[in-house]
């Protein structure tokens, strides 16, 4: 859920509204929501050759100002908030004094922090004043303070300053070490397939009817560095319970592999936590959607151009679960429209990419189905999968006209991929509005008679679980409230809703 959850989060500057000028504005970082793509890959440097140019003129950009150098901090935070927007240079300046003197100023993110968009920002004004050189060291110093930074990354890049580091190597003993033990499949019954239009399992009409699922305590890149699977077995006890009978899992491949110089190689701990959530859900009798390049590098190797490394990490895994059946299918990629329309991405490079990998996936793992996880662009690369996904924030009504759009394009089956509105617990208003829309969209999907649909998302978010350091907590969002259940399993009224489509009487017959 990038683009449409609303989610994606500028950092948060407190005093200085909207800060990025010309950007992008999806700095701190959002990796489900709108997940605006935190980097998995090794840090990118720069070329330093790109910034001899200009000289003493670079230098004298990112010189001090001579009459901030001996202010105390408030002052320094009222030069701050004065120049902010207007005056980069001397923004820079108070905020490198400040960072100095172990200062911050009330009500605002931490010196450090907004030295990341002050220099982002002094990099575009300084390239739209012809400034070069200087523009290049601003974002350059940018990367420094956030090595993350994919709007100060893209800049670099956009004028061939930008070097991918080497990746990194594994010794042979290592390499040795890493190997999996054998994965045992977990489900019960038999693969499920497609059959005039519809999910079938073990002879049986079959309705994907679940939720997409992060521990709510580890979401994103926590759930394969951080989960505990007593915790995600006491977490699908309660949604099995309520009549979930699919979930999405989401496969971020910097937790799952290490050392990618070395080529494929297992990291033992994430897999041990991704077997031991699909071992889970299969012994509760659910179907796992597995997205595969969850959270991939777009910018020192990107996904779409330079996939050598991702594709034969999307093919281990599609191999390694190969015989389980609970595996309902493999989502190539989640929301890949979105780095396109962010500027990430060609789109004809994204469809390249899928086309390619598409074959390779069938081949690797022939009994399980294939899905692309569009947010809009369902019939982008409709030849490649099985079914068609998309994802939905607005209303039953556009939900309707969505649909017949989607059947008017392609007579393959839909599933209604990714559906969910935010309520915040403690606002009766905001959680019956929550209820009354999840109602109203579930019944137009059940009257599409669709493949099935599932919510965003099982649980909300803890700030203190979405962030990454030092940037913690995160900024409180709309983004932290879409679950069913609160962090705490307390049921929002949505939940009842949940239960009552997951458990659908039987329609009258006719006789």
């Amino acid at each position: 859920m990038q683009g449409a959850r609303l989610m994606a989060r500028a950092l948060r500057f407190a005093l200085y509204g909207a800060a990025l000028i010309g950007a992008v504005a999806l700095l701190a970082f959002s990796e489900g929501a709108t997940r605006p793509v935190p980097h998995s890959a090794p840090l990118p440097t720069y070329d330093a050759g790109a910034f001899r140019d200009g000289g003493s003129a670079v230098a004298a950009a990112f010189a001090v100002p001579n009459d901030l150098r001996l202010l105390p901090p408030a002052e320094l935070c009222a030069q701050l908030h004065a120049a902010w927007d207007r005056d980069w240079q001397r923004v820079i300046g108070a905020l490198t004094l400040l960072v100095d003197q172990a200062a911050r100023c009330e009500a605002t993110e931490s010196p450090q922090l907004l030295l990341y968009p002050a220099y982002y920002n002094y990099g575009v004004a300084l390239e739209r004043r012809g400034e070069l050189p200087a523009a290049l060291e601003a974002y350059r110093r940018a990367l420094a303070v956030r090595p993350q930074g994919a709007e100060a990354a893209q800049a670099l890049r956009k004028h061939g300053a930008l070097v991918p580091p080497p990746l990194e190597t594994c010794s042979e003993a290592q390499i040795a070490a890493a190997q999996l033990p054998d994965y045992t499949p977990q489900g019960a019954g038999g693969f499920v397939r497609l059959e005039n239009g519809r999910f079938v399992a073990d002879g049986a009409p079959f309705v994907a009817r679940g939720v997409n699922y992060y521990p709510a305590r580890a979401p994103w890149r926590r759930f394969l560095t951080e989960a505990d699977l007593a915790t995600v077995a006491r977490e699908l006890d309660l949604l099995a319970a309520a009549g979930v009978n699919t979930i999405r899992l989401f496969a971020w491949h910097a937790a799952l592999f290490q050392c990618p110089g070395s080529g494929v190689v297992p990291r033992a701990e994430g897999f041990a936590r991704l077997d031991g959530t699909i071992r889970l859900a299969a012994q509760r009798g659910m179907r796992i959607l597995l997205t595969l390049n969850d959270l991939p590098d777009l910018i020192a190797r990107p996904l779409y151009t330079d996939s050598a490394l991702a594709d034969a990490q999307s093919l281990f895994i599609a191999a390694r679960y190969r015989a389980e059946p609970a595996i309902l299918a493999f989502d190539l990629r989640n929301e890949p429209d979105i780095d396109y329309l962010r500027g990430y991405a060609r789109s004809a490079d994204v469809i390249a990419w899928l086309n390619q990998l598409a074959p390779r996936l069938r081949a690797a793992a022939p009994n399980h189905l294939l899905t692309i996880g569009w947010n809009e662009n369902s019939l982008a690369a409709e030849s490649v999968v099985d079914f068609l996904s998309f994802h939905h924030w607005r209303s039953a009504e556009n939900l309707r006209a969505r649909i017949s759009a989607l059947r008017a394009g392609s007579r393959k089956p839909i599933l209604l991929q990714e559906l969910g509105y935010p309520a915040r617990a403690g606002n009766p208003a905001a959680l019956t509005e929550q209820a009354r829309k999840l109602e109203a969209a579930l019944q137009t999907a059940e009257a599409a008679d669709l493949l099935g649909w599932l919510l965003w998302t099982a649980f909300d978010f803890p700030t203190d679980a979405t962030c990454v350091p030092p940037a913690c907590p995160s900024a409180d969002n709309a983004e932290h409230h879409f679950g069913i259940w609160t962090a705490d399993y307390a049921p929002k009224p949505a939940a009842r809703v949940l239960e009552r489509f997951a458990r659908p009487q039987p329609r009258p017959s006719n006789r």
